[in-house]
């Protein structure tokens, strides 16, 4: 019994890998598209400083959701793994990340003719001169993070799949090879009952707040406001990670930013 039960691991593991590899891989949230013709890029420069991390330590270390009783506390993004692409534990700068991510967006958007990001702490752009920014770059835009996090989580499926999965794969086998075995277990995954298929919990949330582009000659307030991305949703058959859940919603959030900004008098 325990080897049945083995193989069948064995096969749903294979299963839901050739099942996953077929999922879209599109992000959750549908960011505004902005069209290029709709506005004319702002002849200004624009250097994107350091977010403040306002963050709630429950957002940032699975430590403190297990201490606060957070549900599935290890299921939500960690501390060190938002920029490594390599997928490393190594502690990183949340916020010097995001806001690098944001400058590289607006760029994107050719909303200035230029926009950089410059390594420098709110705080440490209050204390200083701001004439060195202020030689390079017109405007400086600013902000805090107040939210930011992915989320995402199988959800146990129940009814007559597992069923199914056997059927096929048995059929499979009589077949004569592993690769029928496969296939069988694909298409027996396939008859069973659609309620029953394999369910994935995802949420994502980014609020930036106090965000302020100033002009660093007069300091002027060129434009202030905040923007929020949340979302929730069950997915079936879905192909991602918390920490993908938590670049899409900062994506949309950013997106939003720039078109807020496009309506707005920035010169």
């Amino acid at each position: 019994m325990g080897r049945k039960n083995t193989i069948l691991s064995s096969l749903l593991v294979v299963l839901m890998t050739v099942q996953l590899s077929f999922a879209s891989d599109q992000g959750t949230v549908q960011a505004p598209i902005l069209n290029q013709k709709e506005f004319i890029t702002i002849d200004k420069k624009v250097a994107v400083i350091v977010f403040d991390d306002v963050r709630p330590d429950i957002e940032r270390y699975a430590k403190s959701r297990l201490e606060n009783l957070i549900e599935d506390a290890n299921f939500y993004t960690e501390e060190w793994a938002y920029l490594n692409k390599r997928g490393e534990k190594k502690v990183y700068n949340v916020a010097q990340q995001l806001s690098r991510s944001i400058a590289d967006q607006v760029r994107e958007k050719k909303l200035f003719i230029k926009t950089e990001f410059v390594d420098v702490s709110v705080a440490d752009y209050s204390k200083k001169d701001k004439s060195d920014l202020g030689k390079e770059y017109d405007y400086v835009l600013m902000g805090k993070i107040k939210h930011f996090y992915g989320f995402y989580k199988a959800l146990e499926n129940t009814g007559s799949s597992g069923t199914a999965l056997m059927i096929g794969v048995v059929g499979g086998v009589v077949g004569g090879a592993i690769g029928g075995a496969v296939a069988g277990a694909i298409a027996g995954a396939i008859v069973a009952d659609q309620n029953n298929a394999l369910s994935f919990k995802i949420e994502g949330n980014t609020a930036l707040t106090d965000i302020k582009l100033m002009d660093l000659k007069s300091d002027r307030i060129v434009w202030s406001g905040e923007v929020r991305n949340k979302f929730k949703d069950i997915k079936k058959e879905y192909s991602s990670n918390m920490y993908k859940e938590a670049s899409y919603s900062l994506r949309a959030a950013v997106d939003d930013l720039v078109s807020k900004m496009v309506k707005a008098d920035l010169r």
